[in-house]
């Protein structure tokens, strides 16, 4: 993966470097891309000892990560959208946005049918009839008020990124009680986004985000936390740059900025970072991975289990199941099973995940 990705720098052009862009891998995806394989090497994983571990040189991999991102930034090709909902209503609408949205993975069919369409704004998006005007959509993905109460008050994100109503087949907003915030779901992709009637009940043109230039900045943050032990001022800035946004003004405010005395240590920065990029990326298809090369996703399942187990007691929740808290096994789930094809037909070379 890094000696693609080592070519790929060298070899792409910057996205406004060309004269049509159209999607292209460009050099600044492949340099942001490059820096989430080495965080992630530098993180933890689950090893055939059963036990999750990282790397003893795993400093190395985030001198690596705070190198590239670096450069990223301070090539200032790359900036924010000023509107974190329009990040996602541009995808929505098919807008590409390289600035922000460094590089998607790309779905389209004239027709609406199978053949290269995206199911992406159906199967995680609010529920939306399918007498609706809009097309059905299916709201397989769903989150809860945990999620929700991590913004914090005058967080606009909040709105994009979690939907607490469903449309009906009037086309008609129906909100849905915290007490049924089970049946919430991610709002950064909705088909009442798409431009013009469907073409397809279920399929869309909705592209799948791979990276955005708010995770590279996040990635600093984290990479430079910890080599030197705490943030130096341009990491500050990058913590600035993504939380201005979340409070709209976009532009320096001392009661939203955060200066280096506000993480006194390491740790305040990890905690932090620990929950804005859940605010910030959420249901983009990281949390897990975060979860893990930080060596929390265990931890993080347990706590949440015992809140949504006490609410549903308390009646703050109706009666409901959580499968996650119920299932996940440690030492085991951090990894998925290698499929027993794959081992028969080897026979035996590879060994099946620890279980």
């Amino acid at each position: 993966i890094v000696d693609d990705m080592e070519a790929a720098v060298t070899d792409l052009p910057w996205y406004n470097e060309v004269s049509s862009y159209e999607g292209r891998p460009t050099k600044g995806a492949a340099m942001g891309l490059l820096a989430r394989a080495y965080l992630f090497r530098a993180g933890y994983s689950l090893h055939q000892n059963g036990k999750m571990e990282r790397p003893d040189n795993y400093l190395e991999y985030y001198k690596k990560v705070k190198e590239i991102c670096a450069e990223l930034i301070n090539s200032h090709r790359h900036s924010l959208n000023v509107s974190y909902e329009k990040v996602f209503k541009n995808v929505c609408e098919s807008v590409m946005e390289p600035s922000e949205v460094m590089y998607e993975v790309q779905f389209y069919n004239p027709s609406g049918e199978n053949d290269h369409s995206s199911k992406i704004g159906s199967y995680n998006s609010p529920e939306i009839n399918r007498n609706s005007s809009y097309g059905l959509g299916n709201s397989f993905i769903k989150t809860t008020h945990f999620a929700y109460d991590f913004y914090e008050a005058g967080d606009i994100r909040r709105e994009t990124a979690i939907a607490t109503f469903k449309i009906d087949a009037n086309d008609k907003v129906i909100e849905i009680p915290r007490n049924e915030s089970y049946t919430w779901a991610p709002g950064k992709w909705r088909r009442n986004w798409i431009p013009g009637p469907p073409k397809d009940l279920e399929n869309m043109d909705i592209n799948f985000i791979l990276l955005r230039y708010s995770d590279v900045l996040l990635m600093y943050a984290e990479a430079v936390n910890e080599v030197d032990g705490q943030l130096d001022q341009l990491g500050i800035d990058c913590l600035n740059q993504v939380r201005r946004r979340g409070y709209a003004p976009n532009t320096a405010n001392s009661e939203i900025d955060f200066a280096i005395a506000d993480f006194p240590d390491q740790k305040s920065v990890r905690d932090y970072l620990f929950v804005e990029r859940a605010r910030e990326l959420c249901f983009e298809g990281f949390r897990r991975y975060d979860l893990i090369r930080w060596n929390k996703l265990a931890d993080t399942l347990d706590d949440f289990a015992t809140k949504f187990n006490a609410a549903v007691a308390d009646g703050t929740l109706k009666s409901y199941v959580w499968a996650a808290g119920k299932y996940f096994e440690a030492g085991k789930h951090e990894l998925y099973p290698i499929p027993a094809y794959e081992i028969r037909e080897t026979k035996g070379s590879l060994v099946q995940n620890p279980k």
